[in-house]
């Protein structure tokens, strides 16, 4: 395969990722019945429909003139190109135009264009018609991949910050450098760096509002993020590998002694030393769920978050991904009285919440395990864990 045949491949790819959770049919109120065949009128009478829709789509997105004229070139060429009977005029003059924002990097996604108002089309139909438009006209398809456009929309519709907004461009770059990047819808890409700049800035959206506003599952977020955040943690080993080359004194040029390397805090003067590497690390697990208790404590009810943050503290391979991703579920479950549905004990349910997490992340946490950070744990836990994702479902 050579490299166009690769890149049309990964267009092909990347439309069927967007596809992922369309509708496969048109609903009542598509409106199907105001669609214009393009061989039941003549050529003067289908420049006109094609002027108005796109002029009509344009004011109702907010697309520039210019882009609408990039659509009726790309529609002219590709009427030139191919017989159009049988398309609907109105549904390839929205491609068209959808196809025009992509070549000119206006971050609008297929189901932007699906909710105009008296639209005779869902996005499954739009994309289709999209990719024959692309494959027909022989369009660069890298255009359609680029996320960047859509990480500004998304975070400026959230509210977060510019800390958070350049650091999702980061991992967008990142990404992008190591290859993970084709064939995946760029609105869930956007969505999953923005939800890594999130983790990595003191968790101030949750997976659920990332997802409603780029429109995508959460499944999906967690997908690309569990990608994504593999890289990240390479990339900060990498520099941080380069950093101990700058000329700090290392092992090689001091005197080494027995005392163990800790991960702690050096102590003030007058205050003894942590005698072992683990006490250090687990002050610092203890210290970071503690905070993040105290944020959700309102979405889960105060028991159950301190006994989660008292779980996690002492599982000896909880990671942040993990730590994230319990704390998420806690606010996808939101109910800070949570016994009244559960049943159960807030013990039992908080490690039942751990364990639905790890789930998610897809690296399941043994049942033993979980009753060895907590008393009072129970085998109800997993019993219990299939209730917390019937009640994350509903959410």
């Amino acid at each position: 395969m050579d490299s166009t045949d690769d890149i049309n491949q990964q267009l092909d790819d990347m439309l069927l990722d967007d596809l992922v959770d369309a509708e496969e049919e048109l609903d009542d109120s598509a409106g199907t019945g105001n669609l214009t065949p393009g061989q039941s009128v003549y050529e003067e009478r289908r420049e006109k429909i094609v002027n108005s829709e796109l002029t009509r789509l344009a004011e109702e997105l907010g697309i520039e003139e210019s882009t609408r004229t990039t659509a009726k070139s790309l529609f002219d060429q590709f009427a030139n190109k191919k017989d159009i009977h049988g398309h609907a005029l109105e549904v390839l003059t929205a491609a068209c135009l959808y196809t025009a924002c992509k070549v000119e990097s206006v971050p609008l996604s297929p189901d932007d264009f699906a909710a105009v108002p008296q639209t005779g089309f869902t996005r499954v139909i739009l994309l289709r018609r999209v990719k024959e438009i692309s494959h027909t006209l022989g369009l660069d398809p890298s255009a359609f991949f680029d996320p960047h456009g859509y990480i500004d929309r998304y975070c400026d519709e959230l509210g977060l910050s510019e800390q958070i907004t350049e650091r999702a461009h980061k991992v967008i770059d990142i990404a992008d450098e190591a290859g993970i990047g084709g064939g995946k819808s760029p609105t869930g890409r956007a969505a999953a760096a923005i939800y890594n700049a999130v983790l990595d800035n003191g968790r101030v959206a949750t997976q659920s509002d990332i997802a409603n506003v780029a429109d995508v599952t959460e499944v999906t977020i967690r997908s690309r993020y569990q990608e994504q955040r593999e890289l990240l943690t390479e990339d900060t080993d990498h520099h941080l590998s380069d950093d101990s080359d700058d000329g700090t004194p290392n092992s090689d040029d001091t005197t080494q002694d027995d005392t163990p390397e800790r991960d702690g805090p050096t102590p003030r003067t007058g205050e003894s030393e942590i005698p072992a590497v683990s006490e250090s690390t687990d002050t610092i697990q203890k210290e970071v769920s503690v905070d993040s208790q105290q944020e959700v404590a309102q979405y889960i009810g105060d028991a159950v978050a301190e006994n989660i943050a008292t779980a996690l503290g002492r599982l000896d391979d909880a990671t942040e991904e993990l730590e994230a991703q319990t704390w998420d579920v806690c606010q996808r479950i939101n109910d800070p009285q949570p016994q009244r549905w559960f049943g159960t004990d807030e013990v039992t349910l908080a490690l039942a919440i751990i364990r639905f997490a790890s789930e998610e992340l897809g690296d399941p946490i043994p049942r033993t395990t979980l009753e060895d950070t907590l008393d009072g744990g129970n085998y109800q836990i997993y019993h219990v864990t299939k209730i917390v994702a019937g009640k994350v479902e509903q959410r």
